[in-house]
C-alpha cells in the first residue's frame, strides 16, 4: 500500500481499515456486541409508605458508580428522599413499583453509564474540579463525553421559623 502509484478506490480503503480494526481490536471491529447485563433490582415494600431496594450496593458496584451519585439520581427522579440502612439497602420514602425502579435504573444506565460509541458498560464517571463538569470515559474504546450533573428535585424546607 505504501509508495504505490496506484489510485485506491474508497471501498478498498474502507475494507483495509476494517481489516486492521478486526486484527488489532477484535471486540471493536467484529460486529458482535456483548449484551448489556445488569443485576435486576430486588425491590420490596417496608410498610405502606417505604420501598426498599435490597441489592443497591451490588448494582452500584456492577455499574462502577458511586452510591451517592446513583442515590441522588433516583431521589431526584422520584421526587422523594430516603437513605441507606445498616445492611446497605436503599430505603426510599414512598410506595413505588418494582417496574418504576427498574425503568429509572435503565434510564440512568443509558444516560450515565453506557458508552455512546461502542455500547460498552466499562466506563468511568469523573468530575473535573475546575469546570465542575461530569465526564464519562470509556475503558474499551477510549472515548469520552460530558454529561449533565444530576438535577436536584424540589425539596421542601420543613424547619419552622422561630
Amino acid at each position: 500500500w505504501n509508495k504505490s502509484d496506484r489510485d485506491y478506490k474508497y471501498p478498498e480503503l474502507l475494507e483495509r481499515i476494517f481489516d486492521t480494526l478486526k486484527k488489532n481490536n477484535p471486540e471493536l471491529g467484529g460486529g458482535k456486541r456483548k449484551p448489556i447485563k445488569v443485576k435486576t433490582p430486588q425491590v420490596a415494600r417496608d410498610g405502606p409508605k417505604k420501598t426498599v431496594l435490597i441489592n443497591f450496593t451490588e448494582i452500584c458496584a456492577n455499574l462502577h458508580r458511586a452510591e451517592q451519585h446513583v442515590l441522588d439520581y433516583l431521589f431526584a427522579e422520584l421526587g422523594t428522599t430516603g437513605n441507606l440502612d445498616g445492611s446497605n439497602r436503599l430505603v426510599i420514602r414512598g410506595a413505588f413499583k418494582s417496574k418504576d425502579i427498574e425503568n429509572l435504573l435503565r434510564k440512568y444506565i443509558t444516560e450515565y453509564v453506557v458508552c455512546k460509541i461502542c455500547n460498552s458498560l466499562d466506563t468511568r464517571l469523573n468530575r473535573d474540579s475546575t469546570t465542575r463538569l461530569y465526564s464519562i470515559h470509556c475503558s474499551n474504546c477510549q472515548a469520552s463525553r460530558t454529561v449533565q450533573a444530576v438535577k436536584q428535585g424540589f425539596v421542601a424546607n420543613l424547619r419552622r421559623k422561630k
